[in-house]
Order: C-alpha cells, then sequence, then structure tokens
C-alpha cells in the first residue's frame, strides 16, 4: 500500500459492487459541496454464479480492474450481496442505550441461523425523518437513547467468514476496505433521498433480484430472490428460438418484447419478482396503515428493457420508473454516452461511492 498511498486523495472514493456476473467499479471526488465522477470501470466474472464473491479468481480480476482504472482514492466501499446478509426491522420500548444493546443480543438468536459468535452484527436506530443509513458490518454504531416513543432498530448480520472472505480478496489486490455494507443500502443511498415517500427497489441482476422497501432514505424491509436478468434471456431464446447471444442482443434492443405484435411473450420469471414485489407491498402497507407505497423504482441492467417500466406499472398498479443513480453526480460531457448506455446498472456501486462522501462530511 505505501507505493499506492502516495497516490491517492482524501477527497476520493471509491464504490465497488461484487456482483454475481461482474465487478463494477465507480470512483468520485468530494470537492466545492458537489460530488464529481472521476473514474468508472466493469470486468465481466468468467462462470458467474450466486457465489462469485467467493471463487479463487476474484482477487485477480479485482486487482486488473482497480489497475486499468488507476485508482486515487484513499477510502475503499465494497458491496456485499444482499443474499449473503440478513436485515430485520426490530421494535422494542424504551431503554438505555446499554440495555437496548443487550436486547438485540437477545433478539437476534432468533432471527439468525448460525451462532451468533460467527456472526458481525451492526445495527441502528431509525430515525425516519432526518437519518439515512450508513451500515458498515465491520464497524458498531451507538445508539441514542429514545425517552417516550418505542425503538425502531434496523439489524444488519452477514457472516464474518464472508466479510472476512471479501476482504482478503481485496488484500490479495493489494487494496484495503474501508467498509462493507449490504447492497440495499447502496440501492438507497443512490435511487432515494431523505425527502422520498415510501417506495419499493427492484433491482434485478443477472442471478439475483434484490427489493428494498424505502422510506425517506432509510431502508425498511429488505429480500432478494433467485431470479434475474438470465432467466428473462432464457425465456427470449426459448419464445422466439434463438441463441442466447443473440436473445440478449434483442433484450438490450429498442424493441418493446412485452407488446410484440408478431407473439406474446409469457416471462414466467418476472411474474415472480412481481409476486414477491406486491407481498412486501401489502406487508408493509397492513403493518404501516398510514402509509403507502408510492412508487416503484427499478435498477439493474435489465430494468433498460423497452417497455420494462410499463410492464411493471400496468401489472403492479403502481407509478413505476427506471431508477437514475448518475443525477447525484456532476461529471463531464465525455461521460454522457457511457451513462446512457449503462443506465443504472451502476447504481450498487454509485451508492458505494457516495457512503464516502457522507462518511467524509461527517467526519468519519
Amino acid at each position: 500500500m505505501s507505493f499506492f498511498s502516495k497516490l491517492m486523495r482524501k477527497n476520493v472514493f471509491l464504490g465497488v459492487d461484487i456482483g454475481t456476473s461482474s465487478i463494477k467499479a465507480v470512483e468520485v471526488m468530494y470537492e466545492n459541496q458537489k460530488t464529481y465522477l472521476t473514474n468508472y470501470g466493469s470486468v465481466t466474472l468468467r462462470n458467474a454464479s450466486i457465489d462469485a464473491f467467493s471463487a479463487p479468481s476474484l482477487s485477480k480480476a479485482i486487482s486488473a480492474l482497480l489497475g486499468e482504472m488507476q485508482v486515487k482514492a484513499n477510502r475503499v466501499y465494497v458491496s456485499l450481496p444482499s443474499s449473503n446478509g440478513l436485515v430485520a426491522l426490530l421494535e422494542f420500548p424504551p431503554m438505555t442505550g446499554k440495555e437496548l444493546e443487550q436486547a438485540i443480543q437477545f433478539e437476534a438468536h432468533k432471527y439468525i441461523p448460525a451462532d451468533i459468535e460467527d456472526v458481525a452484527l451492526s445495527w441502528e436506530i431509525v430515525h425516519h425523518s432526518e437519518q439515512k443509513q450508513s451500515l458498515g458490518l465491520s464497524l458498531k454504531k451507538e445508539s441514542k437513547e429514545e425517552k417516550k416513543e418505542p425503538l425502531e432498530v434496523l439489524l444488519v448480520a452477514a457472516l464474518k467468514n464472508d466479510v472476512a472472505l471479501l476482504s482478503s480478496h481485496f488484500s490479495k489486490a493489494q487494496y484495503e476496505i474501508h467498509a462493507i455494507e449490504l447492497e440495499s443500502f447502496s440501492l438507497a443511498r443512490s435511487l432515494t433521498t431523505s425527502e422520498s415517500n415510501d417506495v419499493l427497489i427492484v433491482d434485478i441482476g443477472h442471478s439475483i433480484c434484490n427489493f428494498a422497501l424505502v422510506s425517506k432514505g432509510v431502508v425498511r424491509m429488505s429480500r432478494n430472490i433467485d431470479v434475474g436478468g438470465k432467466g428473462i434471456t432464457d425465456t427470449i431464446a426459448d419464445s422466439m428460438n434463438v441463441s442466447p447471444v443473440k436473445a440478449e442482443s434483442l433484450k438490450k434492443g429498442k424493441e418493446d418484447l412485452f407488446n410484440k405484435k408478431e407473439m406474446s411473450i409469457t416471462f414466467a420469471s418476472l411474474d415472480v419478482v412481481l409476486g414477491e414485489a406486491n407481498r412486501m407491498i401489502t406487508s408493509y402497507e397492513k403493518k404501516h396503515g398510514e402509509k403507502k407505497v408510492q412508487k416503484i423504482i427499478l435498477s439493474g441492467g435489465t430494468s433498460s428493457m423497452v417497455g420494462l417500466a410499463d410492464f411493471f406499472q400496468k401489472k403492479a398498479e403502481r407509478s413505476t420508473e427506471k431508477g437514475n443513480p448518475w443525477k447525484n453526480l456532476v461529471y463531464e460531457e465525455q461521460f454522457t454516452p457511457f451513462i446512457q448506455e449503462m443506465g443504472n446498472s451502476f447504481s450498487v456501486s454509485i451508492g458505494l461511492a457516495l457512503r464516502g462522501v457522507d462518511d467524509f462530511r461527517r467526519g468519519v
């Protein structure tokens, strides 16, 4: 790290999204109260799988990508797949900080199917109106005592082995991770604001779809299912009798396959995604009678499919739009073609980089 430290800058932050089929990285610089996009990059992972982050070759892929980018960031923020963690919203009666910590440790046993000693825990009292979340799995947050209202606490957990494994990959690549967080929080940071009404983020990855129900910038629910863009590609290939490569090209093309006149394509995988989305919305609204999910925000490479937002809006009967994580960044005109091509497939990595900006501004 001594060689790199001479080049690194304290106001530059790197977000690295370890996906099931690729690694995406975004570097930003915070200066004069603005966040500038300074660098980006991605690399496709061979033999993509749900457990891609545990593959021995991952450290080489990380080293190759960040080496090509010539990273200058002083802090590196990395995502852990939401499928490798747990998010639970717990409610407690008013109590002191010490009592709350003991209560959380006790309650955690009910939600975590593993020895508590093998799990990295992070928790934070939820403040609906003003507090954005920055839940790094390696850090213990100190709570503030609430005297009157019941305490809502967001518990985040991941296996220590997973955290250590991810850290070791970066260490082998000669980079040190400053913080690790689950993808759900990165998505919330890049696609919503603290003023946003209740929304459901649906992030359709290669093999996994992540759901994050967010209220005023705070993650309230998080789930994932083993369905992703690959299933949609396979459906197109089977329905149109074309190769997977051609199907992928059609998926990324300008034609609306949801309203194709020549033939009707039934996307069973999207029906599964919609079913889970509706279950989350119904559960949330039933528990919080005064709250309504106003919007669905689509993310991930598949969200760029022509007609997908309209398809969701019609089926879910809720306003649906494609998320725009780039809105938080200032960038030069030369980046515009790349941003238009990538859409919001970099939502997680942008959210991670913005975590660095948040930490910097708070002096953390």
